[in-house]
This record gives C-alpha cells, sequence and structure tokens, in this order.
C-alpha cells in the first residue's frame, strides 16, 4: 500500500503539478480520478456503467467551475462534440475520457451558439470516497430469542 502511495505521488511530480500530489495523498480511503473543471453533464441518451459513460447523443456540460481546469475554456451549456478528435458519440471518445489520468491533457471539440471551438484542457485530479462496506453485528442477550 505505501509503494502504491509513492508510485502515485512520484507520478503526481512528474507531471509538474505539486496539487496533485497533495490531492493524492490526501485521498487515502478514496480513488484519485481526473477531473475537466465541469461538475454536471446533460445526456439524454446515454448509458452509464460505474465510471464508464457511452454517450449516444452529443452531451451539455454545466457546473463549470471558476476554480478548475476548465475556467475561461468552456462556458455553461457548451454541447460536446469530440474528444482528441473523436466523435463524443463514439466508443473511442468514451474510451478516452474513461483512461485519462490526472496531468494529462486533451483537446476537447465544443458547440455553443452555433459555433464550434477546440479547447484544450489539462485534467486536474479529485478524490471520490470509495463505499466501504457496511458490516452490522448484532449480538443476542443469553436467554432472548
Amino acid at each position: 500500500m505505501r509503494r502504491l502511495a509513492r508510485v502515485l505521488i512520484v507520478s503526481a511530480l512528474l507531471f509538474s503539478a505539486a496539487e496533485l500530489a497533495a490531492q493524492d495523498s490526501a485521498c487515502a480511503a478514496g480513488r484519485f480520478v481526473p477531473y475537466f473543471g465541469w461538475d454536471r453533464t446533460e445526456c439524454t441518451d446515454c448509458a452509464i456503467y460505474g465510471s464508464y459513460i457511452e454517450y449516444l447523443k452529443e452531451p451539455r456540460l454545466g457546473g463549470i467551475r471558476s476554480d478548475g481546469p476548465a475556467a475561461g475554456r468552456l462556458q455553461e451549456y457548451d454541447t460536446l462534440v469530440a474528444v482528441d478528435g473523436a466523435a463524443i458519440t463514439t466508443p473511442e471518445a468514451w474510451q478516452k475520457l474513461r483512461d485519462a489520468k490526472p496531468g494529462q491533457s486533451m483537446l476537447f471539440t465544443v458547440r455553443n451558439g452555433g459555433g464550434t471551438r477546440e479547447e484544450s484542457i489539462r485534467a486536474s485530479g479529485r478524490c471520490i470516497p470509495v463505499a466501504l462496506p457496511r458490516i452490522i453485528v448484532v449480538r443476542r442477550s443469553p436467554g432472548r430469542a
């Protein structure tokens, strides 16, 4: 476990992002995942399998954080068209998003107000808590059924 933590910290430093190492060390009870700077994805036709999302229609992005990686690059309700040149409605794009790593840059093609543009965004990271199984122990008093 300690070795894994060291590997994650060294990897974060290689991407020259000190904040990633600090976040990683604070993620002992969770999973460190890439974060591109939006908190909401609105899709009318998508399938979710754990952390893997299949977009069958182009989704709209919302909750753009003013302090996140997408700040100044994406706008509220931009429609996500492609990831690194792969249409968002293809397995290639879904896999790129699923396999992204904190510190990695990706090129997002978005549409808003009729115009299409490309924005390069470098992912930061955030800790997603991992739910631990709940175990309930019931003890019966002697003589009680």
